[in-house]
């Protein structure tokens, strides 16, 4: 998971960065959230990524709203067929899941915002 927050984070192709606009918190286009498959009491917030615990706003105040954990007795993962490998979900402002991928697919991840959004930084030819 670390992994593929980073890549999210600091990547200069991974959506985050490209659809983006500049100098501004990295919530600002998109809302990462992670749901962790054990109880909420073995998660070390200290060992979560920057990405799902980000400093918003003009006083930089963590946003602890974006990590979950599965629920004793009714674990999300089982009750949706989510594989345990995990898997990333799109879903639009207007809660249509847009996509449903594996953690592994940065490709088609970064393709999938490409057909509906611009990116922020132009690249030029030089």
């Amino acid at each position: 998971m670390a992994d593929r927050a980073s890549w999210l984070e600091d990547s200069e192709d991974s959506p985050v960065n490209l659809f983006s606009p500049e100098n501004t918190d990295i919530v600002s286009v998109f809302d990462a959230k992670v749901i962790y498959q054990q109880s909420y009491h073995d998660i070390d917030l200290a060992k979560v990524p920057r990405l799902f615990l980000p400093k918003v706003g003009h006083l930089q105040i963590i946003d602890w709203e974006k990590v979950y954990s599965t629920i004793e007795d009714d674990d999300i993962f089982d009750n949706r067929s989510v594989d345990r490998s995990g898997a990333l979900v799109i879903v639009r402002p207007d809660m249509y899941v847009a996509h449903i991928l594996p953690l592994s697919a940065r490709a088609e991840l970064t393709e999938c915002f490409a057909q509906s959004m611009v990116r922020e930084k132009v690249l030029t030819m030089a």
